[in-house]
């Protein structure tokens, strides 16, 4: 097998293994590409497979390594914009999260998930406005997707704004598998309003 051939075939390889969460095995293929070529591409690619690995793994130190440097080779990658913006989120730090968020929508007007991270992040260091403004996008984008739904959710009950969580988790109760997770938050609303002494109907 030509080296070219194998890089890619571990490439794959360690993407299959860590859509299905298992970091160790993904890890070492990326890092064998490392071993195995000084094609920028893969290499980049490598970087990029690892930060996501790191990532998962909630090792933002190492993970925040590797996709500076996939950026450095590719500084205009919607993609690890986006990574690095979450590794930002995951550290709590906002403004550098909606920066990279913002930088990743820049490039492609119409992810859900790079307009989700944005409402994530503006929320905490711009307004609760925007933050709505942004994750209605995400919805729009891609309407089938629960995860924008929850986070707008997330953010109408800090607000108080219980109606409108009730009802955007209602509206995701027919999008999601896991509908026992929407109705346990359904219900924690519904016994928070009793608490409040919010009639609700």
């Amino acid at each position: 097998m030509k080296t070219i051939e194998a890089v890619e075939w571990l490439y794959h390889k360690g993407s299959q293994f860590l859509e299905k969460n298992d970091t160790e095995s993904a890890r070492t293929r990326f890092q064998r590409m490392l071993e195995m070529t000084r094609d920028s591409t893969w290499v980049e690619r490598a970087n990029a497979g690892l930060a996501r690995v790191y990532l998962a793994e909630q090792n933002y130190f190492w993970a925040y390594d590797h996709v500076r440097r996939a950026l450095k080779r590719s500084p205009n990658n919607p993609e690890y914009h986006y990574l690095k913006g979450r590794i930002h989120l995951a550290r709590q730090e906002w403004d550098e999260a909606a920066s990279e968020a913002l930088k990743a929508v820049e490039e492609d007007l119409e992810n859900s998930r790079y307009y989700h991270l944005l409402g994530a992040a503006t929320y905490h260091c711009e307004s609760y406005r925007s933050a709505q403004r942004f994750l209605k996008w995400a919805i729009e984008c891609d309407p089938e997707n629960p995860e924008p739904r929850f986070e707008l959710a997330q953010i109408e009950i800090n607000e108080g704004n219980y109606q409108s969580a009730l009802s955007l988790l209602k509206d995701s109760l027919e999008l999601t598998e896991n509908k026992q997770k929407v109705r346990d938050a359904i219900r924690s609303i519904q016994e928070n309003w009793k608490l409040k002494g919010v009639n609700h109907g």
